[in-house]
């Protein structure tokens, strides 16, 4: 499990997208891991949003545990989080365009019930070139029933 939080992922990226027997549209990448929670590295963050320029596909990052972390005495100096909208997106060649991070108030502040996620893209999204932050909301359909 060790090695997905290090470099040795982005060989298994260029094998899985070589080998997809579908049309590859985008990365979802999930920083910190879930369910480890531990952040990776600045440089396995580089190395797939430079994978998905190479094929020119988006990069989404889910950041909703992005603010929890805690302390554990088993990790000598864990990984700090970084998220993929601090990078310089430009000294890496990437079109800034096709990088997106999403965030949620509902695992920080125990809003479980309440569905809603801010999705911020620096530069122009493709599907909206005049807005740079959009923020999406879903209402959860909670059901209770008596026999």
């Amino acid at each position: 499990m060790d090695s997905i939080l290090t470099e040795a992922l982005l060989p298994g990226l260029e094998l899985a997208f070589a080998n997809a027997s579908c049309p590859i549209k985008g990365l979802l990448f999930t920083n910190p891991n879930n369910p480890l929670g531990q952040c990776y590295p600045t440089s396995v963050l580089e190395g797939c949003i430079q994978f998905c320029q190479r094929h020119k596909i988006h990069f989404v990052s889910d950041e909703i545990y992005a603010t929890t972390s805690y302390k554990c005495p088993d990790l000598q100096n864990p990984t700090p989080f970084v998220s993929a909208l601090s990078l310089n997106l430009a000294a890496l060649g990437c079109d800034p365009s096709r990088v997106h991070a999403f965030w949620s108030t509902s695992k920080d502040f125990g809003q479980s019930g309440v569905r809603m996620v801010g999705t911020l893209t620096i530069g122009s999204c493709p599907t909206s070139p005049t807005q740079e932050i959009t923020l999406d909301r879903a209402v959860p359909l909670h059901r209770q029933t008596k026999n």
